[in-house]
């Protein structure tokens, strides 16, 4: 007999017509508003505001479309809200709030300029006891860790997204170049000229989320 429902069990506050919210959903779509709500069940301090980045990192891993064209159809429905919608800063986080009640209230106060980002609780991910840290996939990846590079990767760790550097460092490793100075070179090439493709940084990249979204609704309405 299976036991694949045996693990620990969440402890969140769903919207009471979470049901007929993800009627007409796409199965993608309903499985990245399902994870947001997860990634809210692991907060030791209660928030409703997940940051895209950490959502993106929160999914099963899929090519990079999957989950951007997920996120466009909760923006297009209205289910998830984002803040900043206009942004030129690749380093800026893009908060998502739900669109319940209160999260809508919270956005608009706070693209309203009546609660600054520091109010803001964003969901903070319990690290994962299974997942290997920015050290250990040095070690893996790079070569062996000593007291100075420890010390760089900590402060790269709190200048870079976690997925930065581990996307940076499988670039470096794709093409058997070693050494984390190339690591460097690549999270300062996409700090200063923009990491959009995967985590929706900027504007362009929201309204291309919503575009791949009506693109997809409009072949679907073709087909007979």
């Amino acid at each position: 007999m299976s036991n694949k429902l045996s693990g620990n069990y969440l402890s969140v506050k769903l919207p009471a017509n979470l049901l007929a919210l993800c009627d007409g959903l796409g199965s993608d779509a309903i499985l990245l508003l399902l994870g947001y709500f997860e990634l809210l069940s692991q907060q030791e301090v209660p928030s409703d505001v997940v940051e895209l980045y950490i959502l993106f990192d929160h999914m099963p891993a899929a090519e990079d479309t999957r989950w951007q064209k997920a996120l466009a159809e909760l923006l297009e429905e209205g289910l998830l809200l984002a803040y900043p919608q206009t942004t030129e800063d690749p380093q800026q986080a893009v908060l998502l709030f739900p669109a319940t009640p209160e999260g809508s209230r919270r956005f608009e106060a706070l693209r309203a300029g009546n609660l600054s980002l520091a109010e803001i609780q964003a969901a903070n991910p319990l690290p994962d006891p299974d997942k290997p840290n920015i050290f250990t996939l040095y070690e893996q990846n790079i070569g062996p860790l000593t007291p100075m590079i420890a010390e760089i990767l900590k402060a790269d760790a709190e200048t870079y997204p976690e997925s930065w550097l581990r996307e940076a460092m499988q670039q470096a490793v794709s093409r058997n170049i070693r050494n984390w100075k190339y690591v460097q070179a690549i999270l300062k090439a996409w700090q200063e000229k923009g990491r959009d493709e995967n985590h929706g940084t900027t504007q362009s990249a929201l309204e291309r989320f919503r575009e791949l979204y009506r693109q997809q609704k409009q072949q679907g309405s073709r087909k007979p």
